[in-house]
């Protein structure tokens, strides 16, 4: 199987800054037609555009990303969230769906060491707003571990 390079997914993003805009338009509507019922009024203000505006700007600044996000081939997965190089295959113990949900947005990742409780742990690969299907990206690391596995570079990628 070949590479998998994934970046933000637009429409991801775009419904969710879309509805986090909404919802701060909706907000200063309402301190500026009651303004005077509203005691407090600024802490409250300041309180909602913190709570509204990080989500929003975190959302644009993904829309306007256009670097890959993930990536998946043979050497092993690179997530720039991890903010570290490849991750080898050869690191990598076992993978599975976070909580084993239908509609997984997590992916957990078992690194050498992790189940006799020593340094290894566990690194999650979020892929719920990426631009390619769940299962597309759970199928390319399930056929890379399987390929590792072969050249005899890690053990079983499913726990």
């Amino acid at each position: 199987m070949p590479e998998l390079t994934l970046h933000h997914s637009k429409l991801s993003h775009s419904i969710w800054a879309l509805g986090y805009a909404v919802t701060a338009v909706a907000i200063a509507f309402l301190f500026i037609t009651r303004a005077a019922e509203v005691r407090l009024g600024w802490l409250i203000g300041l309180f909602l555009v913190l709570i509204i505006g990080v989500p929003l700007v975190e959302h644009m600044q993904a829309l306007l990303d256009a670097r890959p996000q993930v990536i998946i081939n043979q050497q092993g997965i690179f997530c720039r969230a991890w903010g570290a190089d490849v991750l080898p295959w050869g690191h990598i113990v076992a993978m599975r769906p976070r909580a084993g949900r239908r509609f997984f947005r997590e992916v957990e990742i078992y690194l050498q060491g992790a189940e006799e409780g020593q340094m290894g742990g566990i690194r999650l690969l979020q892929i719920g707003h990426l631009d390619a299907p769940r299962a597309t990206i759970w199928d390319v690391l399930r056929h890379h571990g399987q390929a590792a596995l072969q050249r005899g570079l890690t053990n079983p990628p499913e726990r």
